[in-house]
C-alpha cells in the first residue's frame, strides 16, 4: 500500500526535565540547551508546565 501526504506534518515529542535535586534536568541551563536543540534542528519548541493536584486518597 502507497500514500500520498501534501501538506503539513506535526509530531509531538514530549520531554521531561526532572525538577528533583540531584538528576541534573529542570535546571535553567538543562531548558537552555533544549531550546538551542530544537533551534539546531529547525524545531518549535512549546513549554507546557504541569503542576500535579494534591492527592484526595492514598497513596497517590
Amino acid at each position: 500500500m502507497e500514500a500520498e501526504f501534501e501538506g503539513e506534518f506535526e509530531t509531538h515529542l514530549t520531554v521531561r526535565l526532572d525538577p528533583r535535586p540531584g538528576t541534573g534536568g529542570g535546571e535553567r541551563d538543562e531548558s537552555a540547551r533544549l531550546e538551542r536543540w530544537a533551534e539546531r534542528n529547525g524545531l518549535k519548541l512549546t513549554r507546557i508546565v504541569w503542576t500535579a493536584a494534591p492527592c484526595r486518597t492514598s497513596p497517590c
